[in-house]
């Protein structure tokens, strides 16, 4: 299928491609979903503490417009948000959390969001992953997108109950990415064979 839109891995923190992004960010969580509040970005541009800590992975149509993108936040000084908001150190200290990345900021512009945008973005993470040994993807979701992912993927461990943060009830999950490969050739032979030599 052709695709009117390239996606980048952004590793280098002065790519002009990022502040970009940010905005993106702040159309879309602070105009179009209103997830956060526009006060709190007076320049029209949401980042965070986490932004220099991670892999920004950026989907841009055919005339350099972002359509969608998401983000790994790599372990460092900082504690992973999901960690700290849902006090998750016993459930994630046994496991070396270089390996860890916590999957964030996952956005696709509205009249992408019936595409396969979203699927080339996490095919694209787990490219990245698979290349760079990382074992883990946390994180939290809403339940419909948990739905969603169980869907495409397979179980998804949920780790703590879920509650109200990041302006939403959500849910926390680790994905065990060696996992992901035999439960999709359980579960969706589809999505299998279009992944299968990227995970």
């Amino acid at each position: 299928m052709q695709k009117n839109y390239d996606i980048k891995i952004i590793e280098n923190n002065s790519d002009p491609l990022l502040n970009e992004s940010y905005k993106f960010r702040y159309q879309m969580y602070c105009v179009h979903d209103k997830l956060l509040d526009y006060k709190k970005f007076p320049n029209k541009e949401e980042n965070d503490e986490y932004d220099k800590y991670s892999i920004h992975i950026i989907a841009i149509d055919k005339i350099g417009k972002i359509i969608g993108m998401l983000r790994l936040i790599k372990h460092s000084d900082l504690i992973f948000p999901t960690v700290k908001e849902f006090s998750l150190h016993k459930n994630v200290g046994k496991i070396d959390l270089n390996k860890v990345v916590e999957v964030s900021r996952i956005i696709v512009a509205p009249n992408y969001r019936k595409t396969f945008l979203l699927i080339d973005l996490l095919k694209t993470a787990a490219y990245y992953s698979k290349r760079n040994n990382i074992r883990y993807w946390l994180g939290c979701i809403e339940i419909w997108f948990y739905k969603t992912l169980t869907k495409l993927f397979g179980s998804i461990e949920l780790i703590a109950d879920p509650k109200y943060c990041f302006n939403a009830m959500n849910y926390p999950f680790l994905l065990k990415l060696s996992e992901v490969k035999s439960n999709l050739k359980k579960n969706n032979l589809l999505l299998y064979f279009l992944l299968k030599k990227y995970i």
